[in-house]
This record gives structure tokens, sequence and C-alpha cells, in this order.
């Protein structure tokens, strides 16, 4: 299913308005409606993560179902190191949020 179609259709079926789900997803309601008519082919990460927040999902769960979404392999791989040295040399109660944020077991 394509990111704009799940968008509409979880707020649809949750019978939430297009500005509260705006405001649930820290974006614009305009940015959400062009988004939802597929005005918006490739939202930045940093959208999609608060999309995934807003409707209380991890990145991970909304990222399967979006399959339409795909993430720039060059900049997935420097975020991914970037992320990973950042992850490893932060305090055990950091690491356990982040895991808590993006779904995932402490590894």
């Amino acid at each position: 299913m394509k990111l704009s179609e799940y968008v509409r259709l979880y707020r649809k079926e949750h019978r939430i308005s297009l500005r509260d789900m705006a405001k649930k997803c820290n974006c614009s309601f305009q940015y959400l409606s062009k988004l939802e008519k597929g005005e918006i082919a490739s939202p930045s990460m940093p959208k999609v993560i608060d999309l995934a927040h807003g409707m209380g999902m991890s990145v991970n769960e909304l990222l399967e179902i979006a399959d339409d979404f795909e993430i720039d392999c060059s900049y997935q791989a420097v975020m991914s190191d970037t992320l990973f040295d950042a992850y490893e040399n932060a305090p055990e109660n950091i690491q356990k949020a982040v895991c808590a944020l993006l779904g995932v077991e402490l590894q």
C-alpha cells in the first residue's frame, strides 16, 4: 500500500480530522493534505518519523506497510554509520529510549 493511501486510511478509520491528524504528526494540514493526495511523492525521513509517531507506531511498522517508500541507500548508509556510532556511545537509558522509539529490542 502506498504511504499516502495508508495515512488517509488510518485517518478515516480513526475518524480524525485532517487538522487534528496534522497536529499529531507535527506537520501542517496543507502538507498532510498534499501527502494524502499523492502530491508529495517522497517525504523526508524526519516527516516519516513524525507520521509514524503520530499514528502510534514505530517507523519500522510504517515502512513495512508503506511499500512505495524508498530510502536513498547512500543516505541510509551514512545515517546508519553515524547513528550506530552515536547509539553505541550513548548511556544505557538513551539506548533503551531509542529502541523503544524504533520498536526494536535492546541489543
